[in-house]
């Protein structure tokens, strides 16, 4: 929330040269024991990919589309995730094989609170707030998201940002 409240006030994030095939390789490290536990294969192939934000914010970016991810995979299912430089943007894409989004859910999935699936809110603990979270930390860094979904057949979701200025 308070990351909500900062992006909300116009609080900019820093700015400093930041490899964002790193920070997602290192998300990718961070939740592959979960991955693990859940029966979830989870991959990466982190191109380079530089750009100019806030490492942390990127970071928490990186971490809630990985974990959304496994959180909607069923076991023996996979995730992958993936950066790589197009031109004058780079790209973080996570993957997944996991139950998908349905057509009239995916307008609303980076509202605050919305929760697609309301019946998994109070078990899995899960707010619905990481989507706007992670939206409003793409829009800061003045880049895009998008996501494609085939319900029952998974889900991949693409933040397009900005590459370094070299």
């Amino acid at each position: 929330l308070l990351t909500l409240a900062r992006l909300d006030a116009g609080d900019a994030p820093m700015r400093q040269a930041c490899a964002l095939d790193r920070i997602a390789d290192d998300a990718v490290q961070l939740l592959r024991p979960l991955a693990m536990t859940q029966g979830i294969a989870i991959t990466a192939a982190c191109g380079a990919a530089s750009c100019d934000g806030d490492p942390h914010q990127l970071g928490q970016v990186a971490t809630n589309l990985i974990a959304n991810a496994i959180a909607y995979t069923a076991a023996g299912g996979t995730v992958h995730v993936a950066t790589r430089r197009h031109g004058t943007e780079v790209s973080l894409t996570v993957t997944d094989t996991g139950i998908g989004i349905s057509a009239e859910d995916l307008p609303h999935i980076f509202e605050r609170f919305y929760r697609a699936d309301r019946s998994r809110a109070k078990a899995s603990g899960r707010t619905g707030l990481g989507l706007a979270i992670t939206k409003a930390i793409v829009d800061a860094h003045q880049g895009t998201i998008d996501v494609d979904s085939v319900p029952g057949c998974g889900t991949t979701v693409r933040v397009t940002l900005p590459a370094a200025s070299v």
